[in-house]
């Protein structure tokens, strides 16, 4: 019984915050919409231009966020090689649209992960 309590009020909560995120997301995108139409019409932005940023802006704001390294705060307790591994997972995708980075994998793959996770690691120390 005292479990049934205990997991229908976690259930009822968890729906709750969920909820509630969801408003105040509505609400930031909802001011972010609104900002953007004083800001057209504050700077008499054109018919046609005005409603094109809308447009982009609007469909901008509907994609889900995407989140970072620095945002995954979990991130920062594996162990570097095992956070290097994790880093070319993510990027390997995007590395093969190059065609240095795909040469470099062809003739060692683990010189092309060195890469990567040097490049990446310079990059997010600056």
């Amino acid at each position: 019984m005292i479990f049934g309590l205990l997991f229908g009020s976690t259930i009822v909560s968890s729906v709750s915050a969920t909820l509630i995120s969801s408003q105040i997301r509505a609400g930031e995108r909802a001011q972010r919409t609104h900002n953007l139409e004083v800001y057209l019409k504050q700077n008499r932005v054109g018919t046609m231009l005005s409603y094109q940023v809308r447009k982009v802006a609007t469909a901008g704001m509907r994609r889900p966020d995407v989140l970072l390294e620095k945002d995954v705060e979990a991130v920062n307790f594996l162990p570097n090689s095992m956070k290097e591994e994790l880093r070319y997972a993510v990027f390997q995708a995007n590395l093969q649209k190059h065609k240095f980075f795909t040469a470099v994998a062809a003739i060692d793959s683990v010189s092309a992960r060195v890469l990567c996770c040097d490049s990446l690691n310079y990059h997010l120390m600056q």
